[in-house]
């Protein structure tokens, strides 16, 4: 694994990533392709859907399109949800339509309980650590320095320690530090086994 690190330590570009951490283990995607490291030693792997021509280029129209791609190992078989969850997830998504029906102080309640009560499921169990390994693994990625995290070496989080950057940061590095716990270095490498699935796959020749 440290071998196949180093090589994408010292290449040119590298796609840009995202990822999501789940109780079970992190899932972390590009454009192209998708993985999901379990921490019981499990990978699975996907492919991403490629959005319509048409629909790519119409402005509000594209934001929702690349929202619903980036969630959609969630909901596919065989993607990271088990299939309860895939119901409780669309329940979820379902629920504010339904709440336009109710009276207003009723639909705020079951606005907020669901929203409270989602927020709690999503963050369950060894979320939050798995959440700053997603972090740390995506940034060791942007940084070049996905050996040295493997080893333990670089364990950096934030992206920016500059004062001026930071005042416009602090709302998201406040929301950060409250969804995110300290990884170990076995949850670290749980984040990159998904990293160094999805960018082998995007720079195979």
């Amino acid at each position: 694994m440290e071998s196949v690190l180093v090589s994408f330590d010292g290449a040119q570009a590298l796609p840009r990533l995202g990822g999501m951490a789940r109780p079970d283990g992190v899932a972390i995607v590009s454009e192209r392709f998708w993985a999901f490291a379990g921490v019981d030693g499990t990978l699975r792997e996907g492919a991403m859907p490629a959005p319509r021509e048409r629909l790519g280029k119409v402005p509000l129209v594209r934001g929702l399109v690349r929202l619903g791609l980036s969630v959609s190992p969630l909901f596919r078989r065989g993607g990271v949800a088990k299939p309860r969850e895939r119901l409780l997830l669309a329940v979820a998504v379902a629920a504010p339509l339904l709440f336009a029906f109710l009276p207003h102080r009723l639909s705020l309640i079951a606005g907020l309980a669901v929203t409270v009560g989602l927020i709690v499921w999503l963050l369950r169990g060894r979320t939050l650590a798995l959440h700053g390994a997603e972090h740390r693994a995506i940034a060791a990625a942007e940084e070049r320095r996905l050996a040295e995290t493997w080893r333990g070496a670089w364990l950096a989080v934030e992206a920016s320690t500059k004062c001026f950057a930071r005042a416009f940061l602090l709302p998201g590095l406040g929301l950060q530090r409250i969804t995110t716990r300290e990884p170990r270095l076995d949850e670290t490498r749980v984040a990159l086994r998904a990293v160094e699935s999805v960018l082998s796959r995007e720079l195979a020749p």
